[in-house]
């Protein structure tokens, strides 16, 4: 028999163990039948276990556990009598026996599927080595004494095979008498899983068999406490036990596991030595001097050992935490060089407290210190005292008047899944801020409270007691691999980059005295500003200066930037890449960034005046765009007319008027059309000259203008602006044909994407798709048909659009230098159809056409009558013949997935590209269990390439071999200089369809995403003046409030919070007066008031009081949405309705029988959940359930206030407040 080779086949770590030198005291086993005992037996982050009985060892069994991530790693437990387990030990403890997991890339990497056996006289542990794939490994010996390393969990020569993940997760048996083969597989497989179950008790698999003392056979696995809907399991897999049948010459048999099981234990038996943790039981930790954290306490990845002291002599009895620079949240779930201050414990109980009393006296802004409940660096709830001034306050989310100076305030962040690095808000969970009102030096008690199965508390203690900071669902800190841990972590956020213009002073004088005093005064002026903030200089990491001559300055520069950080600046080839010119700071980080600015010496600038005169180029103003996608292109004029609309919106004190004249003529603003091709320019001074390469380049140029003037306080430097896009094609793609946007919202649409000089909406807009398969299901073609011939196409007139809508809409869009270019799906998705024509169906698959039907293509052909774009994908391969007949019949553009096709090898075969490579760029409204709900900033900004990161353009369309495309002048396929790569395009999909979303709720999704991929296509990531993530983060908040010709985010003008408050019940005349100070007084039509307002968009709290009348009918109503009461079961529940659909609030209904005869409901609503209270409760979340499953997604609807219900069984009174205010303080408001 030839031996098993390890470098063929596996690639284990093995470890010997000498797991603890404690004597066992002994004690003669005596079994006493078949004993109760309850699952879990290692609760908590104990995933993938083995087990083994070691007789030598006083009949003491020994199991190890997983532990991915988290370090020391591989726990050891001990245990006399399978229910009692200590922990001895951990196999690894120090960073050199496991090299890679400061490096590990996501939640579930590490370290994992331990096997633990013993072999004469030494304890042998194999797992699997970080980033392999070669899984669950087990040691083997043969009766010739050999020692092999085998696939999954042997027991002599039978072998246990692990089969399916998740609620799939099985035990599977096979057999054979030679380890080579061949193996019988057992007719009862699988032969132990909870899958397809109802039990609470579910994912059970990968399990380990052994025997006690007595010859009982009993294994161990992982599973969930998660039942069949497998949300709320923060623990993660967790070891059970369960007993098993062992019959010679017989597969094993496994008893099922149910939690409360019976089984012929040892008797109780706690007799095992060592000062280790007893699983499951409390922790009350002191921290006397000379003590050491316990064994089972963990850190995420490496610790940095130095921040973390035990009873400093100054403290005593203090765990003291040196902050880090990093928080908990990681870039793709990755670490970095720096470790996390981060120490805890995995949680074991479904309910638990876990408080700790915390002094925090840092005096630098967000400085952060607190507890976590995390589950990776993606998924987290965190409770911190924070230092912030008060602009910092403000960008957290603080909605009153922030404190003076740098202030202490208490902070809960959610981060899940879908979060950025800032610590966004899940869809449940609620992120708050409040301040801190004790004393600076005073410690704060902290607690975070598991308060039932799916809710944590997060509570702080002041003078007057315990206070709720916010709440946590548990559902955000469930999945994957691994469980929660509650934790410690401190933040310095002393990570200090300081990128400055040596020689200049804020007036751009130059500094006399050459290099090195140019050089030293900056640094000089560096370090006011660190000490006005409260830090200084040594918390630098890196300062980056930029010379007019790099390589001959940089030694006189090195040598003073040495007296001040006691180092050498990075090698000068390295600041010279990154050169810019050094007056490019002072031009306002526009989104898409410009080309370049070259500033004037002259000290002239352009400020906005009250009166703006634009002047329009008169030999090229009727001159219109003929090289582009529309036939309807504006004309130079048109354009500005345009631009003027928009200043006046966006400026409302300032005039704008519009006229023809020459270049000479007296003008605030000249507009002009060049021949050179696809470039924009402008010359500021004290007028402003724009000139670009057609009309829709000066309309750019518009934007670029505006925009300075807004984020630089309608001033800008003079200077000469040179710009152009790298690709011509910058777009979006919206699926209108599974949910029904109305025809406004989609010139909105327009608008807004038009501000960020968005080319095309979109290569198409998705005018008819279906949902599933059926012959019944929901199918839509949403242009309405001229002739009779078509009523069967379009049955539901109310979900399409005229012809002459749809001409409007594109016409709008054209006005903002927009392409609509509309999609039909055809011959695949294109059920709506086959419903019209069943006889064109294919056989077993109604969203395909038959091709191979005379009266297919015929059918198809009389649909359009003018030439559009048609999606032509995922038909069936059986017909390809008929499926190419129909594209060449049909003429149009062809799409391709890149695992389908190699785009660079169709630009080498003259084929025109567009990049939508879904990794990027695909957004799945609500769920997806492949696509984000809103696109992934982390990924755009530094994920292009999975090894060496970096910034996404049109170049990329594969992850793992970016740094072959991404040079501009010399990559081996592409360059920026290629025109068959036309741009890129993000897509927005609808899977779920017309129950699962808004309209608006598309528009939450897009908006921030679009902007960063219309930048990525207008200036390759390449170019030195990109845009980069800090810049866009500093503008995108002020362009996005201001993009004009829309208001998607439903702003409505207040002088204060409260933004309307009316009382119909002391009112006497048919004026309703508006007590906000606002002025929009309503008016009394019958039995309802109109308002002068329509939707409140978000954030808001919406105040309504009644009578506990409760007849389903509509209180609100508004041009987006209305709100009232429906029908539920056998009562009413409160509801909202949009689009002809409703959203009722699920689990709950009014009671038959009011305590007092008015009521009180509070609604608040943000861009991801929208939460209703009764009489000061929350009821509940609205939430629709996805495809009829029991997966349910979150409801975000604005508040209607345009029209009133008043009278008898409606409202009485209504307050409108800004953001989201505490329930209990605007229920006892009165006006």
């Amino acid at each position: 028999m030839e031996h098993l080779r390890q470098s063929s086949f596996f690639w284990p770590i093995l470890w010997l163990l000498h797991v603890w030198t404690t004597a066992c005291v002994a004690a003669k086993s005596e079994y006493s039948g078949s004993v109760a005992y309850r699952n879990p037996i290692l609760p908590g982050f104990h995933p993938d276990p083995s087990c083994t009985l070691v007789q030598e060892w006083d009949n003491t069994f020994f199991c190890a556990t997983s532990s991915f991530n988290a370090f020391p790693a591989v726990p050891i437990f001990a245990s006399k009598d399978l229910r009692n387990f200590r922990q001895i030990g951990n196999v690894i403890t120090k960073p050199s026996q496991l090299p890679g997991l400061a490096d590990t890339n996501g939640s579930t990497s590490g370290i994992w599927a331990p096997s633990i056996r013993y072999h004469n006289g030494t304890f042998w542990v194999v797992t699997t080595l970080v980033f392999d794939n070669r899984y669950d490994t087990c040691p083997y010996w043969d009766d010739q004494g050999n020692s092999y390393i085998v696939g999954s969990h042997y027991w002599r020569i039978f072998e246990m095979i692990q089969g399916g993940t998740g609620l799939n997760h099985m035990v599977t048996y096979a057999r054979s008498h030679e380890m080579w083969g061949p193996y019988e597989s057992d007719p009862a497989n699988p032969v132990l899983s909870n899958a397809n179950t109802t039990q609470y008790f579910q994912t059970v698999g990968h399990a380990d068999i052994f025997q006690d003392t007595q010859g009982n056979w009993w294994a161990v696995a992982l599973s969930t406490r998660s039942g069949p809907e497998y949300t709320y399991f923060p623990m993660g897999r967790e070891t059970i036990l369960t007993t098993a049948q062992w019959d010679k010459g017989e597969f094993p048999t496994f008893t099922p596991v149910r939690g409360a099981e019976t089984g012929p234990l040892p008797p109780v038996n706690k007799h095992i030595g060592g000062d280790g943790y007893w699983v499951g039981s409390d922790d009350d930790i002191q921290f006397s001097p000379g003590s050491s954290l316990p064994m089972h306490f963990i850190y995420n990845r490496f610790p940095d050992s130095s921040a973390y002291t035990i009873s400093p002599p100054e403290d005593p009895n203090t765990l003291r935490l040196t902050p880090s620079v990093l928080n908990l949240t990681g870039i793709d779930g990755r670490t970095s060089p720096f470790p996390q201050t981060f120490v805890g414990r995995r949680q074991e109980h479904i309910l638990f407290k876990f408080q700790t009393t915390l002094r925090f006296e840092s005096s630098h802004d967000q400085a952060e210190a607190g507890v976590t409940i995390f589950l990776n660096q993606l998924q987290h709830f965190d409770l911190g005292i924070i230092r912030l001034t008060p602009k910092s306050a403000l960008e957290a989310g603080y909605i009153d008047t922030p404190l003076n100076a740098t202030a202490r305030y208490v902070r809960l962040t959610t981060v899940t899944a879908n979060s950025t690095n800032d610590g966004a808000s899940d869809t449940y969970s609620r992120p708050a801020i409040l301040p801190l009102d004790l004393e600076p030096h005073r410690p704060v008690p902290i607690q975070i409270e598991a308060v039932n199965r799916t809710t944590y508390a997060f509570k702080y203690k002041d003078v007057s007691g315990w206070k709720v900071v916010g709440w946590g669902n548990s559902s955000q800190v469930s999945g994957g691999f691994t469980g929660t841990i509650v934790a410690q972590a401190v933040i310095s956020r002393g990570y200090v980059s300081v990128s400055r213009n040596i020689g200049c002073t804020k007036d751009f004088k130059i500094v006399p005295g050459g290099v090195q005093a140019q050089t030293r005064v900056a640094l000089e002026n560096v370090s006011k500003v660190l000490q006005a903030a409260g830090s200084g200089l040594e918390h630098v990491v890196k300062a980056t200066v930029f010379l007019k001559n790099m390589p001959q300055d940089f030694q006189p520069m090195n040598e003073v930037y040495k007296e001040f950080f006691q180092k050498d600046q990075m090698p000068a080839p390295a600041l010279a890449a990154r050169l810019v010119p050094s007056f490019a700071s002072s031009f306002p980080a526009v989104v898409p960034a410009v080309h370049n600015f070259a500033a004037s010496s002259s000290l002239d600038s352009f400020e906005l005046p009250p009166h703006l005169s634009i002047v329009v180029d008169k030999h090229v103003a009727s001159r219109f765009d003929c090289d582009g996608m529309t036939l309807i292109s504006p004309t130079l004029l048109a354009f500005a007319h345009t631009f003027a609309s928009d200043v006046q919106e966006l400026f409302p004190d300032v005039k704008a008027d519009v006229s023809e004249g020459t270049v000479d003529s007296k003008a605030n603003v000249f507009l002009s059309i060049s021949s050179e091709d696809q470039t924009v320019n402008f010359t500021l001074a004290k007028d402003v000259k724009i000139s670009g390469s057609g009309a829709r380049g000066v309309f750019w140029g518009t934007r670029t203008l505006l925009q300075g003037l807004l984020l630089n306080e309608r001033k800008l430097p003079s200077g000469v602006v040179e710009d152009r896009p790298d690709w011509e094609t910058r777009g979006f793609m919206l699926d209108v044909g599974r949910q029904w946007y109305p025809i406004s919202f989609l010139t909105d649409l327009c608008s807004y994407a038009s501000w960020f000089k968005t080319s095309e909406f979109v290569r198409h807009v998705h005018l008819s798709d279906n949902l599933g398969v059926g012959d019944t299901a929901y199918a839509r073609f949403r242009l309405r048909p001229t002739s009779p011939n078509f009523d069967g196409l379009t049955p539901h007139l109310n979900e399409t659009y005229s012809r002459e809508e749809f001409a409007d809409f594109q016409s709008r869009c054209a006005a903002r230098g927009v392409t609509v270019i509309p999609e039909i799906e055809s011959p695949g998705h294109a059920l709506v159809i086959t419903q019209w024509k069943p006889e064109l169906a294919l056989l077993g698959d109604p969203t395909l056409i038959n091709l191979t039907v005379p009266d297919a293509i015929p059918t198809i052909k009389s649909i359009w009558k003018e030439q559009v774009s048609i999606g032509a994908d995922e038909y069936s391969s059986t017909l390809a013949n008929e499926y190419n007949n129909f594209v060449d019949e049909m003429v149009f553009p062809v799409d391709r997935e890149f695992f389908e096709d190699d785009p660079y090898e169709l630009i080498r075969s003259g084929y025109n590209v567009i990049n939508s490579d879904d990794a990027f760029q695909y957004i799945v409204m609500k769920y997806s269990g492949s696509y984000p709900q809103r696109l992934n900033q982390t990924r755009l900004w530094d994920g292009a390439n999975v090894n060496t990161a970096g910034i996404w353009d049109p170049h990329i369309f594969d992850r793992g071999i970016i740094s072959d495309f991404l040079a501009v002048d010399h990559a081996p396929y592409l360059t920026l200089e290629e025109p068959l790569l036309q741009g890129a395009i993000m897509a927005i999909w609808n899977d779920h369809g017309t129950t699962a979303s808004t309209f608006l709720e598309a528009f939450y999704a897009l908006k921030e995403g679009l902007p960063v991929i219309i930048s990525a296509s207008w200036q390759a990531a390449s170019r030195p003046r990109h845009l980069t993530q800090d810049q866009f983060d500093s503008s995108y908040p002020a362009l996005e409030a201001a993009a004009p010709g829309q208001n998607l985010d439903r702003r409505v003008p207040s002088k204060g919070n409260t933004v309307v408050a009316y009382d119909f019940v002391h009112g006497t005349s048919d004026v309703v007066t508006d007590k906000s100070g606002n002025g929009y007084d309503g008016m009394l039509l019958g039995g309802f008031v109109s308002t002068p307002l329509g939707s409140k968009g978000h954030n808001y709290t919406l105040l309504i009081e009644l009578d506990s009348s409760y007849t389903p009918s509509t209180l609100l109503s508004g041009p987006d949405d209305s709100f009232g009461f429906t029908a539920s079961g056998n009562g009413t529940t409160l509801s909202f309705t949009t689009s002809n659909i409703t959203f009722p609030l699920f689990n709950f209904t009014f009671p038959a029988h009011a305590p007092s005869s008015r009521r009180q409901i509070v609604i608040t609503g943000t861009e991801l959940f929208t939460s209703a209270f009764v009489d000061g409760a929350h009821v509940g979340d609205f939430l629709t359930y996805i495809d009829e499953t029991a997966v349910t997604a979150s409801m975000s609807f604005v508040a209607p206030v345009q029209h009133i219900a008043i009278g008898e069984g409606s409202v009485s009174r209504l307050v409108l407040w800004n953001g989201i205010q505490d329930i209990a303080t605007v229920s006892a408001e009165r006006w």
